[in-house]
């Protein structure tokens, strides 16, 4: 997926390291080695310091959100992508999750967020963008007030640009960049944020992904992490 992105990105202003090599490892695992870009990543800025960078997170925000349809008909055509779900079933997927390694005690809560994502599926917009899928902090490069680098692109897939907002967003009590990241949207570009009920609905998505992989991995801090904000965003919908 890094090599389809970087080749169909590679004349657009959106910066994506060049994958120069794919090699197979042992275990049917693969290395993907790409050209260093410049920058730090905005996990690794000091705390507060992505704040300066929201300007510029938004730009590239937009540039995925509103790139040529020939290049995202050209993605959707490769075998790579042909074989995605559509985007409300991708949505849904969550609602069809294993919960055998759950808790007991986090069956109520998880079953009434999964009827709440499952109620908003049908209602879903009918964009078409370039999706990151896991937009933000380890993934997204910066120098000089410039994103110079998005990372990572192995969940990206054609469907609402929304997502990436949201993404943000979920991750926000987490992790300090993304909440310096809502923090700008929030004080300089609050219509970003306008359409709460879909990005309540992709928060919720996200956090019971999040939720599942804690379980099955047996991640107590971040389970109970994101069991509580997967309440407290439940509350908004």
């Amino acid at each position: 997926m890094d090599r389809l992105i970087g080749t169909a990105l590679s004349d657009s202003a959106i910066p994506v390291p060049d994958v120069v090599l794919i090699a197979p490892l042992e275990d049917d695992r693969f290395a993907c080695v790409s050209r260093l870009l410049p920058g730090d990543t905005l996990q690794a800025l000091p705390k507060g310091g992505a704040f300066a960078f929201g300007s510029a997170i938004a730009q590239i925000l937009d540039q995925l959100a509103g790139l040529d349809e020939a290049i995202l008909h050209r993605l959707a055509a490769t075998p790579l992508m042909a074989t995605q779900a559509s985007w409300p079933d991708f949505v849904a997927t969550v609602t069809r999750l294993d919960w055998r390694q759950a808790s007991t005690g986090a069956h109520n809560s998880i079953d009434r967020w999964t009827d709440l994502v499952a109620g908003c599926v049908a209602s879903l917009p009918q964009r078409q963008g370039l999706v990151h899928g896991d937009f933000g902090s380890n993934n997204v490069l910066v120098q000089h007030g410039l994103v110079s680098g998005v990372l990572d692109w192995s969940e990206a897939r054609i469907g609402d640009p929304l997502y990436d907002v949201a993404n943000i967003l979920f991750w926000r009590s987490w992790l300090d960049c993304m909440e310096q990241q809502c923090r700008y949207f929030e004080q300089l570009e609050p219509w970003r944020l306008a359409e709460r009920e879909i990005l309540t609905c992709y928060q919720l998505r996200i956090g019971l992904e999040t939720l599942h992989e804690a379980f099955a991995d047996g991640d107590a801090r971040l389970t109970d992490w994101a069991m509580q904000r997967c309440s407290a965003i439940a509350e908004a919908l």
